[in-house]
């Protein structure tokens, strides 16, 4: 623009000198980073994919083996695949909380076209420019159904356990009361044998609480089985006595 004196005479011209070597190095080593990238993510079991705001630019050959379909179609439209995770419950998908310049990161289940169902790790990082401008995304998908499986098998385990803890205690806890109760009542007078009978089931209830505490230690601890011969007679003798109250009570002898 026209350089002027204070009487408003042109005296000459400025302009402004802009260095693009930069940015155009910028933009050089980010396609070579993503030719690169494309090469690393061909073997990988994860969906990678690369898109800007309107277009999926790339995307790996996995998508094909965990969602079982072709991408080819969500060139023009990369929001396409979030379909696989609305319902019920999650109607915006997976990208309720989405932002273009934010990482955005969880788990979810998707139902696909074939009416099979997945849990899905998905991960979305933004690439910036040199000004720190989101410029691009990089989004990565991991099916995780075996591993979700896994830990609701250990969540059923874990419940499953509790419950026969519970039973457990309950037993001996009974069984005791019942004797008691037998003793009470003059069902039956006090001997040594019943009273050892009591006592046993007093110590079936202490190794039980034992055992809850050695649970504790399984998970970082290595634990070597005792192994011990059992009288299975006077097992099942004790078995006759702890229920022998209740027996009696209901005229069974």
């Amino acid at each position: 623009w026209p350089l002027l004196d204070k009487d408003n005479h042109p005296i000459g011209t400025m302009g402004i000198a802009i260095d693009g070597k930069c940015r155009a190095r910028f933009y050089e080593n980010l396609n070579n980073n993503e030719k690169n990238f494309r090469e690393i993510t061909k073997y990988c079991d994860s969906v990678f994919f690369i898109r800007d705001e309107k277009n999926i630019i790339y995307m790996s050959p996995a998508y094909e083996t965990i969602f079982e379909e072709s991408c080819d179609y969500y060139a023009h439209d990369v929001y396409q695949f979030n379909n696989f995770f609305k319902n019920e419950e999650q109607k915006e998908g997976i990208l309720k909380d989405y932002e273009f310049d934010k990482m955005n990161e969880g788990r979810a289940k998707a139902k696909l076209k074939n009416g099979k169902e997945k849990w899905i790790q998905y991960k979305f990082l933004p690439i910036t420019d040199e000004d720190g401008k989101a410029i691009k995304r990089i989004g990565i998908l991991t099916d995780i159904t075996k591993e979700v499986a896994l830990e609701e098998e250990k969540e059923k385990i874990r419940l499953d356990f509790f419950a026969n803890i519970s039973h457990e205690l309950r037993t001996p806890l009974t069984s005791i009361q019942t004797q008691l109760e037998a003793r009470i009542d003059g069902i039956w007078e006090p001997d040594t044998e019943r009273l050892n009978s009591v006592n046993e089931e007093v110590i079936r209830l202490t190794n039980l609480v034992n055992q809850l505490q050695n649970l504790a230690k399984f998970d970082s601890e290595k634990s070597k089985l005792n192994l011990a011969k059992v009288n299975v007679k006077n097992l099942i003798m004790n078995v006759v006595y702890n229920n022998q109250g209740k027996a009696l009570e209901k005229n069974i002898n």
